[in-house]
């Protein structure tokens, strides 16, 4: 995604995903049903899960004051346009600051290779969403293998995962073609290996829901396959739609890959977020955004959800974005909604599995559970009710996103709203 305050377009992409899709309802409507996690068996949440997005770490953006392990350097002017302006002049500056910012705070790095400098683009005065040229493919394969060699070999060790392009499925990003994309992609997975044999390549990440969905089955099936080892796509909701959207996504993702025998292949959330309102500025978008409360709710119920459905990082998108951030950059304060991430990422931190389902009328229910028993986080997806406790719940207690506590009586009922809330039984 580009911020959309800092580089022009002729059209907003973002209202372009926000188009209603009756398919999407339908498979929630089945999900509710019934919806089981994919976790294996005593695998463990990893710090890693929780991934960030930030800008201008390097340059006035103060270091978040949340618990996140893992920083996709996208919109952070590291790109190849930024590294490489022109054909024999790198500028490592900005990237090897993130880096060692990255190294100091045991944050997992993934870097987007994307963004052809206008000196080597094929259509160097094509229009894109970063400016002329970018979204092309570079003329000669041969610039766009040195940069990959290039990148890994300076970062290797250091910079654990690289990431094919940013959205390909939006002719914004890349104008080319499948096919022209796949060479790309193969080209850089045999350069990373030889120079990292660990450093995990993710596939490039589609968005535009069930139509990237169908991008990224074309992308496979016409020889994408064996040049990534994790799947990346952008699980961005519709405008007025709650995180509860995201899980029919996933779950059509893994059917998809499932259909070309790549069903277990780990599935990466590289890049999900809502509109939140800011204190002063107002959003420089017309679309839907949300109060401080629903976006603490939200931000919660996204990173539960997530793990439960599969997704094995959820990378939100971004810290100090001015639309989308947790962080008000005008107000310079983080939004409530960082406490609400920091608050879900210590629930779930080091559990062993999450599996979810409904209550009645309109609830989830979620059971995260550890090596010491099992925690129950707990929601209203519409209208708050309340639910009767239940017996093995008796004599422990409950806690809100904000951190407050009370125990759990006989006799009492829980009133369930939008904000999770977490039962941790007695002895847990």
């Amino acid at each position: 995604m580009a911020r959309v305050d800092e580089h022009q377009r002729t059209t907003p992409r973002r209202g372009t995903r926000m188009k209603p899709h009756r398919t999407i309802r339908l498979l929630l409507l089945t999900l509710a049903l019934s919806l089981v996690s994919m976790a294996r068996a005593g695998e463990g949440i990893p710090d890693a899960y929780f991934g960030m997005h930030i800008h201008n770490a390097d340059a006035g953006t103060r270091w978040p004051n949340i618990s996140f392990g893992a920083w996709r350097l996208w919109d952070a002017n590291v790109t190849w346009r930024d590294l490489q302006p022109e054909r024999e002049r790198w500028n490592f500056t900005r990237l090897d600051l993130d880096v060692a910012m990255a190294t100091l705070t045991h944050t997992e790095l993934l870097l987007p290779l994307a963004l052809t400098p206008q000196w080597a683009s094929s259509r160097p005065t094509e229009q894109s969403a970063y400016g002329p040229g970018h979204a092309a493919e570079p003329l000669q394969i041969e610039d766009w293998q040195r940069y990959v060699d290039t990148v890994a070999r300076r970062y290797a060790g250091r910079i654990a995962a690289f990431e094919i392009w940013n959205e390909p499925s939006d002719a914004g990003f890349f104008s080319g073609d499948i096919d022209t994309l796949i060479r790309l992609n193969c080209s850089a997975y045999e350069i990373i290996k030889s120079v990292s044999p660990t450093a995990i390549v993710v596939s490039p990440s589609a968005s535009y829901q069930l139509k990237g969905i169908d991008w990224l089955s074309s992308y496979i099936a016409r020889g994408g396959k064996g040049c990534f080892d994790v799947i990346g796509f952008h699980y961005y909701t519709l405008a007025h739609e709650a995180p509860e959207a995201i899980i029919p996504l996933v779950q059509a993702t893994r059917s998809m890959l499932a259909s070309h025998g790549l069903g277990s292949m780990p599935i990466w959330n590289t890049e999900s977020g809502w509109y939140i309102l800011n204190a002063q500025k107002p959003l420089t978008v017309p679309w839907h955004a949300l109060d401080q409360r629903t976006a603490s709710a939200y931000v919660a119920r996204a990173l539960i959800l997530g793990w439960a459905s599969g997704l094995r990082r959820f990378y939100w998108y971004a810290w100090d974005d001015g639309n989308l951030g947790l962080f008000d950059t005008q107000a310079k304060t983080s939004k409530p909604a960082a406490a609400a991430y920091t608050k879900a990422a210590a629930w779930m931190r080091g559990a062993t599995d999450i599996r979810c389902g409904t209550l009645v009328p309109t609830g989830m229910l979620c059971e995260i559970r550890r090596d010491t028993g099992s925690h129950w986080a707990l929601w209203s997806t519409a209208a708050n009710f309340t639910v009767p406790v239940r017996a093995t719940w008796l004599g422990g207690s409950l806690e809100t996103l904000s951190g407050t506590r009370s125990d759990i009586k006989a006799g009492s009922r829980i009133e369930l709203g939008p904000e999770p809330v977490l039962i941790t039984p007695r002895g847990t």
